[in-house]
This record gives C-alpha cells, sequence and structure tokens, in this order.
C-alpha cells in the first residue's frame, strides 16, 4: 500500500532557555521552506509532491505569526519569519517579548519593557523576577503633581524639610511663609497658622475650601473629617472613596495593595480582576503570565499534544502509523487528513 501524505514535515525546532531539540516527522507531501521574510533568502527543505489548488487544500499549521503556508505551483510550501519577527501576542510591561526564531516557532526574549505605573518617583525596571516600580531616593528631584522632592516612598510632595524651601519653611509636606509658624491667625490664613497660604488645617478648623483642609473637606467653613462617600481621595484611601477603610475598587482604579481590589490583584497601583484560568490556560501549558501580571501554572497538554514555548501543539503520528491496514482518506491523531492511498487486493 502507498502512503501519500497531506499534512506534512513537521519540523519543530525549540529553542529556548539554553535547550534545543527538533522534533522532526516523517517526510511526507508538504515542503517547508525556511525563507526569511525580512532577508528573501532560504531554501525547500524538499519533502514530495502534494497537489494543492488553493492554500485551504494544505494542512493546518501551528505558530500563524511565525509560519505561513501557501499553494504554489500546486505544491504547499511554508515559509518562516525571519527570527526576532514580533507575534501578535504580547503582554505590555512584562519585560518579555515574544518573537519567531526564525525556524517557524516562537521564543521568549528579554526586552527593556517595564511596567510604567505612572508615578514620577518610582523607577520603572526589569530585574530577574519580571517588571518592578523600584522608589527612587528621598530627596530625588520631581514635578509629579506639583512637587518638588520624592519621598522615598514613591510619592513626590513640595519638600521634607525646611532645607527645601527656600526662605520658607516645610509644613505638612509644603513650602508655606515664616508667618505660618507664629502662633497667630494672620496673612490670610482661615486658621492659626494653616490654610490659606499656609498647609491645610486639621479636621475642625475654620477653612473656606476644600484646599484648606488635609481631607479636602470643607462644609460650613469647618474642615470634615474624610468619609467613603465624600466624591474625594482622601484620607488613606488608595483612590476616591474607595480602598483603604472604604470598600474595595474596581479595575483600573489606583491601590495600594490587593485588599483594595475587588478582583484582590494590584498590578502595577492599578486593580485588576483576573481573567480564570481555564480560560487564560486554553491551548497553553506550563506558567503562562495572565491579563493581571500573574505567573499562572497551566500545567501539562492532553493527548498527542506536547509544550512546545507555552503552546499546546499536536504531533501527528509518522504517515506510516495512520495509514497502515488502511488506505483513502484517513485522520491522524492530530485530526489531518492523510490520502493513504488505493486498497490493493
Amino acid at each position: 500500500m502507498q502512503a501519500r501524505v497531506i499534512p506534512a514535515v513537521l519540523s519543530l525546532g525549540l529553542s529556548f532557555a539554553g535547550c534545543s531539540s527538533i522534533l522532526q516527522i516523517e517526510p511526507g507531501q508538504l515542503d517547508e521552506s525556511s525563507t526569511a521574510s525580512s532577508s528573501g533568502s532560504g531554501g525547500s527543505d524538499g519533502g514530495g509532491v502534494h497537489e494543492c489548488d488553493t492554500p485551504s487544500d494544505c494542512p493546518s499549521t501551528p505558530f500563524l505569526d511565525c509560519r505561513t503556508v501557501a499553494c504554489t505551483e500546486h505544491r504547499c510550501i511554508i515559509t518562516y519569519a525571519a527570527v526576532g519577527t514580533p507575534t501578535t501576542s504580547q503582554i505590555v510591561g512584562d519585560c518579555l517579548q515574544t518573537e519567531c526564531d526564525g525556524h517557524g516557532l516562537g521564543q521568549s526574549v528579554r526586552v527593556d519593557d517595564p511596567r510604567d505605573d505612572g508615578r514620577e518617583c518610582t523607577a520603572d525596571l526589569c530585574a530577574d523576577s519580571g517588571a518592578v516600580n523600584a522608589a527612587k531616593a528621598a530627596g530625588t528631584p520631581c514635578q509629579q503633581g506639583g512637587g518638588a522632592v520624592c519621598t522615598g516612598g514613591g510619592d513626590c510632595v513640595g519638600c521634607l524639610s525646611d532645607a527645601d524651601c527656600a526662605g520658607k519653611i516645610c509644613q505638612s509636606s509644603i513650602c508655606v511663609p515664616t508667618g505660618c509658624a507664629n502662633g497667630l491667625k494672620d496673612g490670610g490664613e482661615t486658621d492659626k497658622d494653616c490654610g490659606g497660604p499656609c498647609g491645610p488645617c486639621a479636621d475642625g478648623k475654620h477653612c473656606v475650601s476644600g484646599n484648606d483642609c488635609l481631607s479636602l473637606v470643607c462644609t460650613n467653613k469647618v474642615c470634615k473629617s474624610p468619609t467613603c462617600g465624600d466624591a474625594v481621595k482622601n484620607g488613606s484611601e488608595s483612590d476616591v472613596d474607595c480602598g483603604g477603610p472604604c470598600s474595595p475598587c474596581a479595575d483600573g482604579k489606583a491601590c495600594e495593595a490587593p485588599s483594595n481590589c475587588t478582583g484582590g490583584v494590584c498590578d502595577g497601583h492599578l486593580c485588576c480582576t483576573p481573567m480564570l484560568e481555564a480560560i487564560t490556560c486554553l491551548g497553553h501549558c506550563g506558567p503562562i503570565v495572565n491579563n493581571c501580571g500573574q505567573s499562572i501554572p497551566c500545567g501539562t497538554c492532553a493527548g498527542a499534544a506536547m509544550c512546545v514555548q507555552g503552546l499546546c501543539v499536536c504531533v501527528p503520528d509518522p504517515p506510516m502509523t495512520t495509514c497502515t491496514g488502511k488506505c483513502g482518506m484517513v485522520a491522524n491523531n492530530c485530526g489531518q487528513s492523510l490520502d493513504c492511498g488505493t486498497c490493493t487486493p
């Protein structure tokens, strides 16, 4: 019995974390060309002729970002993308890029792509553990939010001490006139040594607007304590009226800890709800980074599939294994159709 193979030579070159192995399926009737799309050079890996009229007549192939199948002169030809070609599946800010390895597969490469937390007083870095947002040293100059120096905890404030205020004093992290420490209500202050040109006042002190108060809430000309319904980010809230002592924040709101978020994840100082593991791991294997930057163990692949660069790829049985004792069109272990030839008496 003569077997004529429709799915083809499947060569999986694996190159990851210093390890390399090749999965070679028996030569069939699918030619693979290692032509690099950017260089225009390459050639054919050989193999028998496969009759095709359109690309849909050719067997499907994994890693479509890194390999394409065309029907050229009635032959199924696989073309590999150039090494370094980025794939369409990327996670912004994880310090990794998935790109083609030049052999039709994907590989993870370290890149300088740290997650930006939007804070001037943190350094967005790529470390061995992944992306980190490290607080800059106290006293580092900054401008965010009208501030001048970093606190050492990632915040930008007006001052840390009187030394940061030329001709003024540092009061409640703000540079204010020296008259704000004379024990008198003068110079436009709303209460003694606070409000107006001075630092904000404590609860119970007189005020004209919310800016005169530490709580940012001025009601009936009196500074009021923060509440979870005053429509202001104050007290120990992580965002407006949520986080800290208030109810957890929705996705996209600012956070400092997982407990600040309804989804239980604070990623890059923003709340996030992780996608279900079953969805994250669909078709994947090994450790996978989910939509919230968490590493999820996706386990091993089922059936004939094997784990290749985090994806479950089915490795077809050799044609002789599929066609032994069979004739005509036969589905192999990966569901691909093989032409096992005509039945002989």
